[in-house]
């Protein structure tokens, strides 16, 4: 009964293909770390970013409790884009999905870059959103731990729906068998990007400004929309050999 079990539960070692999927290149270290960099890069200087810094620039605010509030909810977001990720995996062609994704990471590098145009180099507009996404919290004398939660984890959820970075995150995670890589990869990039913000937020406002933000990203974003049209290359090319291999074993 209990093998039964385990078989309905964890069909072909699924716990095991969600981390690794040893017949794809670039899974593991590698992936997690290319996951965790996109995500560090589109996050820094993002609506989100300036949130947790405005909530923790309040000497009076616990940065333990907002850590905890901001990360959460990120990382609630990126496990909602790596299931949907894993489901289009699933459902879609390989060399198709890396095409999208490379479509939509060279579309996010133009649109990055043509926003730094008009981008204001003395400043960030993402700050003044995040200052009115929290406005109150930050200049109460004191605010409990439950409600500067809330405040952190609600803000934080409800700016990253639909954001360039949980996009980003579920175009890696359809590329792969291996979403397990792409979850953890991106809670790193969140979590050192939220730490970021909370610890030396402050210190950082003075020389992050929109234009170079922009620009920075934009840049990454073209790197990884490039190496997406390379892999999808590569996965055509190893489509290639199989099926007239498969074919002639047929025909024989």
């Amino acid at each position: 009964m209990g093998q039964v079990l385990s078989e309905v539960m964890l069909p072909d070692n699924a716990i095991q293909h969600f981390f690794d999927s040893s017949g794809e290149p670039n899974v593991g270290l590698p992936l997690a770390l290319s996951t965790a960099g996109i995500v560090f890069m589109a996050e820094l200087g993002d609506k989100s970013f300036f949130i947790a810094m405005v909530l923790a620039s309040n000497q009076e605010s616990n940065r333990m409790i907002i850590f905890l509030g901001c990360s959460l909810a990120l990382f609630i977001n990126a496990g909602i884009a790596s299931g949907i990720g894993w489901g289009l995996a699933n459902a879609m062609d390989t060399v198709i999905l890396h095409i999208i994704t490379a479509v939509l990471f060279l579309g996010f590098a133009v649109k990055m870059y043509w926003d730094s145009k008009d981008a204001n180099a003395a400043g960030c507009e993402s700050l003044d959103e995040a200052k009115d996404a929290v406005r109150g919290t930050s200049k109460r004398a004191k605010v409990t731990n439950a409600h500067l939660f809330m405040t952190a984890f609600v803000t934080n959820f409800v700016s990253e729906i639909g954001d360039k970075t949980q996009l980003a995150v579920l175009t890696q995670a359809s590329k792969t068998q291996a979403v397990g890589n792409v979850l953890i990869g991106a809670c790193i990039g969140f979590a050192a990007v939220t730490g970021l913000a909370v610890c030396f937020g402050n210190f950082l406002s003075g020389y992050l400004t929109e234009k170079g933000l922009l620009k920075a990203g934009s840049l990454l974003f073209f790197i990884f929309g490039v190496l997406s049209c390379w892999e999808a290359l590569q996965h055509q090319e190893a489509a290639d050999i199989v099926y007239p291999a498969a074919d002639a074993v047929t025909a024989f």
